[in-house]
């Protein structure tokens, strides 16, 4: 009997065991929750009679799209004359161009005026000035130029004057403004002299890597013009070459064995290509032009250094030079911003070198329409606390009268 009831409760036990571990069924999460107001949905999202239990929850209502304005205004919109003027705006004449008095009048009449314009200057046109190369030139930069849609018979008169004191052997600065066809002036009398001489070389500085791949790109879209016009330049000149920071040591071996025209700066001249002259002797030996470009920023100490770099570069010239009687090569300046570009570049070069001083060309050929300069002042910002000019000027002057209102006072009277 005992027994039996032993077995009754361990068959109760293995039961109650049994059942605990049946998983009860699982019940459907509610999909909302109450408690975050994001999930709860507003009544008139739920079924009539429904509490939320087991509700899909709902999409948060979706912002109405952006309708696109009408008007769109951008960080230069404001300046735009011809089809919306506001009346803050600067009036326009036409939709040709603006009015410059009209701007002017408009700058003087609103309320932050205060006599900022402080000079204004009429700048007349300039006609255009032709005139033809007289000397002939190589099918090749005919054809070059004939690319570009430029006649040898129609060029600036500034660009025939520079190309004769090139081809004549002197040392000349082109100080004409910005987008007057100076790199015509150079191009087109080295790449004719290095057509006809297969070993004469040329090499081109300028300040920065940027103005140099610039430069380079030009070169060869010029040269590549020759080729598609009949008249491939010959295969020596079909590229130029770089030597900067970023130019691999394949490429400089390369350069120093093949290039004719070489686009460098002062650093690496002076750091790589000079200490290394035996490497690039063939370069040196035959070098017969030197274009040097933004010659306006080798000033100060800079320019002193840059000095010193050129009377190296030409002590090893004259030193790889096959024959004593060789010509030097011949400097070519360009700058767009000079004042004095014959002073400035006759300290460049030795004195024995030019010693009939350098050719300046700075009458510019190419047309230009009549300028208006005006120079702005604007007004000094002062700190709060802190006196500007006009106060100290102000306050010396008061002292001065105050001075001598004392003086007057202290004297003597009858």
């Amino acid at each position: 009997e005992n027994f039996d009831i032993a077995a009754s409760a361990a068959e109760a036990a293995e039961a109650a065991e049994a059942a605990a571990s049946v998983p009860e069924p699982k019940r459907a999460k509610p999909l909302v929750d109450a408690t975050d107001p994001y999930q709860m949905p507003p009544a008139a999202f739920l079924p009539l009679g429904h509490t939320g239990d087991a509700v899909p929850s709902p999409q948060k209502p979706k912002k109405p799209p952006k309708q696109p304005n009408p008007n769109p205004k951008g960080p230069f919109d404001d300046w735009n004359f011809v089809n919306n003027t506001p009346s803050h705006m600067i009036p326009a004449r036409d939709a040709d161009g603006i009015d410059v008095e009209d701007v002017l009048a408009h700058l003087q009449s609103l309320p932050f005026y205060k006599d900022q314009a402080v000079h204004v200057r009429c700048l007349p046109a300039r006609r255009v000035s032709y005139a033809a190369l007289g000397s002939a030139l190589t099918p090749c930069l005919r054809a070059a130029m004939r690319s570009k849609g430029i006649s040898p018979d129609r060029l600036y008169s500034h660009q025939v004057e520079a190309i004769g004191h090139i081809r004549a052997g002197r040392h000349v600065v082109i100080a004409t403004p910005t987008a007057s066809g100076k790199s015509l002036c150079f191009n087109v009398p080295v790449l004719d002299a290095l057509v006809r001489d297969e070993a004469a070389t040329a090499l081109y500085i300028f300040p920065t890597k940027a103005l140099a791949q610039d430069q380079l790109r030009s070169l060869n879209e010029f040269l590549d013009g020759a080729a598609a016009q009949g008249s491939p330049p010959p295969q020596s000149l079909r590229r130029g070459y770089t030597l900067d920071g970023d130019t691999d040591w394949a490429d400089r071996t390369e350069a120093a064995r093949l290039g004719r025209v070489v686009f460098t700066n002062p650093d690496m001249l002076h750091s790589s290509v000079l200490p290394q002259h035996r490497t690039y002797q063939r370069l040196l030996s035959n070098l017969r032009y030197v274009v040097v470009d933004e010659s306006h920023t080798y000033r100060g100490n800079f320019g002193c250094h840059v000095t010193f770099v050129f009377r190296r570069l030409l002590r090893l010239v004259s030193h790889y030079r096959r024959r004593e009687d060789a010509a030097p090569p011949v400097f070519v300046f360009c700058s767009a911003t000079i004042r004095n570009p014959s002073d400035h570049v006759g300290q460049m070069l030795p004195a024995a070198l030019c010693p009939h001083g350098i050719a300046c060309v700075d009458e510019d050929g190419s047309p230009c329409g009549p300028k208006k300069l005006i120079v702005w002042q604007p007004p000094a910002r002062v700190a709060p606390g802190t006196f500007s000019k006009t106060d100290y000027a102000a306050a010396a002057a008061a002292a001065a009268q105050g001075g001598e209102e004392a003086k007057a006072a202290a004297r003597p009277t009858a």
